[in-house]
């Protein structure tokens, strides 16, 4: 039925021709190769590196929480006390200055025991306090922490500056009132004052006199600028007064490695720091205006309440 047909011919079986390998055992393998063999490895580094970070950030951060924690729970003084002692009393900052100038009148050095200055405030019959039980405390923890007499630190001759600065806890009067009425207390400090002034912020150290707690005799700087050692020890009495926010106590300690850790800030370091901040700088080196005071105070390296 069908014509034949002449085959056609097959084609010669060739062989498909290997791939050759150009290769060579001691070439680098690509970037794709490299991953993939060894990506886990880096994904474990990467995830260790970033949780020792976040360790590390958390055991700093638990560092100050702590520091704040045990510097508040120490303090004789809440902040919401010391709103309601200035709320329920009225003295006047003219009231404050009479019996200042009273006291340094009375205690011409500058020293006088904690009993002494009550008995002195009750006498001059000038204003009858609310609470003065809250200053009595605040007073009374600051003495015994600087003192190794214990119970018996409210008869031991103590700076009077200090209870003066707790007293203007008790005097509810705008801010500008309040930082002149502070000034007044510092340029009035006796050398005496100078050289027993303890910081307790610093863990009891003594404030340097030096040149900087000169007197000037009829100079204008006298009765215009106060010397930066008394603003030091005005300070260190704030802290001691709970006049102070715990968070501006507290800096870092300069130890990063393994843990970033922070300590307590001493006066010194406080206004050292507000000053450097200032814009423009203070008129004379070692001496602040009042102005200059009141801005010190204002910073953010201070922030009294």
């Amino acid at each position: 039925m069908f014509i034949d047909r002449p085959r056609r011919p097959l084609l010669p079986n060739h062989s498909i021709p290997e791939t050759t390998d150009n290769t060579t055992s001691g070439d680098t393998p690509d970037g794709s190769d490299f991953l993939s063999n060894h990506g886990g490895k880096i994904a474990l580094v990467g995830f260790s590196f970033a949780a020792a970070l976040v360790y590390r950030w958390f055991i700093g951060g638990r560092n100050r929480t702590d520091l704040e924690e045990e510097i508040t729970l120490k303090s004789p003084l809440h902040p919401y006390e010391s709103n309601d002692l200035r709320i329920r009393n009225s003295m006047t900052c003219l009231q404050f200055h009479d019996f200042a100038k009273k006291c340094r009148e009375k205690f011409p050095d500058g020293l006088a025991s904690y009993d002494e200055f009550v008995q002195f405030f009750q006498h001059q019959k000038m204003y009858a306090l609310t609470d003065g039980y809250v200053i009595d405390r605040v007073v009374l923890d600051y003495l015994k922490a600087s003192s190794s007499r214990g119970v018996m630190a409210r008869r031991t001759r103590f700076p009077m500056s200090f209870f003066l600065v707790a007293l203007s806890n008790a005097v509810n009067v705008p801010p500008d009132d309040r930082m002149n009425m502070l000034f007044e207390v510092a340029k009035s400090m006796t050398i005496e004052e100078l050289d027993f002034s303890c910081d307790l912020c610093s863990g009891n150290v003594k404030v340097s006199t030096g040149d900087i707690s000169r007197i000037y005799d009829g100079d204008d700087n006298d009765r215009l600028y106060c010397e930066q050692g008394k603003v030091e020890a005005l300070v260190g009495y704030l802290v001691g007064a709970c006049q102070i926010p715990y968070e501006k106590m507290i800096q870092e300690s300069g130890v990063y490695y393994p843990f970033k850790l922070y300590r307590k800030k001493s006066a010194s370091e406080m206004v050292t720091q507000g000053i450097a901040s200032m814009k423009p700088p203070p008129h004379q080196i070692g001496h602040l205006s009042v102005d200059e005071f009141s801005e010190l105070l204002a910073s953010s390296s201070v922030c009294v309440w």
